[in-house]
């Protein structure tokens, strides 16, 4: 937050923990901020609460690489998406140890979390999410940043090695589903 002009000189005098929950493959912090300055920080938008989501260092397997894409995702594609996902404050990927976190805008007054894990989203609610993700990806369909200022262009080899991986863990999917390959549909932002 210091990094940002809008909140320059705007002091945080105390940082409180609102709400946890470990998910699979991360940890979420929902914090609460308090200002040295409350006048000056509401008058400049200063966020009253943010998230900190970061990667679980004990699990089993080790630390999650996605979280490195994630990280790569707020750092490099978010800010093109003003509004539609959350402000990044901070993305780190530490690629010695594979720790990660984020600092994130909370949407918690305007979004909700469907339910807690393990508990599965209803199908309504399946279905939203479905088509929240699709108009995230219809936003970007060939758009000529991909494979070169957004993400790694993959090789027809790459996507075809992905899509054999998907196949074997999935035997149970129709063949209509296998992945064609598409220069703007076949990036990713793990470089």
């Amino acid at each position: 937050m210091r990094r940002s002009p809008a909140w320059a000189g705007i002091g945080v005098s105390a940082v409180t923990l609102l709400d946890t929950d470990a998910t699979l493959l991360s940890h979420i912090f929902w914090l609460g901020i308090a200002y040295a300055d409350p006048v000056a920080a509401r008058a400049t938008g200063a966020p009253a609460s943010l998230i900190l989501k970061a990667g679980l260092a004990e699990r089993e397997a080790g630390p999650w690489s996605g979280g490195e894409r994630e990280v790569a995702f707020y750092r490099d594609v978010a800010p093109a998406m003003a509004g539609v996902v959350p402000l990044c404050h901070e993305a780190q990927w530490h690629s010695a140890t594979g720790l990660w976190h984020l600092l994130l805008e909370d949407f918690t007054d305007t979004h909700q979390v469907p339910s807690r894990w393990p508990l599965a989203p209803t199908a309504e609610q399946c279905e939203g999410i479905v088509r929240a993700r699709a108009r995230l990806h219809a936003s970007w369909w060939d758009d000529p940043r991909l494979g070169t200022s957004v993400g790694a262009a993959h090789s027809p080899a790459t996507v075809a090695q992905a899509a054999a991986r998907l196949a074997d863990a999935s035997p149970a999917l129709p063949t209509a589903w296998a992945i064609r390959s598409r220069p703007s549909a076949a990036c990713s932002t793990s470089g």
